[in-house]
């Protein structure tokens, strides 16, 4: 029957979560601290910090960048990454709102300011200044 394999999952979840739930309110309260204390350094070793780059330095690419990057060296002129869309518009168009909207989502997502160069067979990615977008 559909969706019974997943019912039976969340029952099995239900138990599993009551089943330490149950576990964890028995713990001593010296076993329970020592508990925090691992699962917060797990948490916090975990976790990278992410460091802001130099605005116009070369930066490497992310992995699906670089992913990209291979498939436009193996096919060049290839549209397979592309996704065409049209946005039919009716009414009156307010431009000023436009510019301002579109100048928002360039400044909130890097990579849509990002030019894509080479340099000895290895790709880098150079930040745009917001002076260079103001211009296109």
């Amino acid at each position: 029957m559909p969706g019974e394999g997943d019912l039976s999952q969340d029952m099995t979840e239900n138990e599993n979560n009551a089943e330490l739930n149950r576990r964890l309110a028995n713990l001593s309260p010296s076993k329970r601290a020592l508990l925090e204390r691992k699962l917060q350094k797990n948490v916090v070793a975990q976790a990278p910090v992410i460091q802001p780059c130099d605005g116009g330095a070369p930066a490497p690419l992310s992995f699906g960048q670089q992913r990209l990057w291979f498939l436009e060296q193996l096919l060049p002129d290839h549209s397979a990454a592309h996704i065409p869309v049209a946005v039919y518009l009716t009414g009156t168009l307010n431009v000023e709102a436009l510019q301002r909207s579109i100048g928002e989502i360039l400044r909130r997502h890097e990579v849509l300011r990002a030019a894509f160069h080479q340099r000895m067979a290895h790709p880098f990615k150079l930040r745009l200044l917001p002076q260079v977008i103001a211009c296109l």
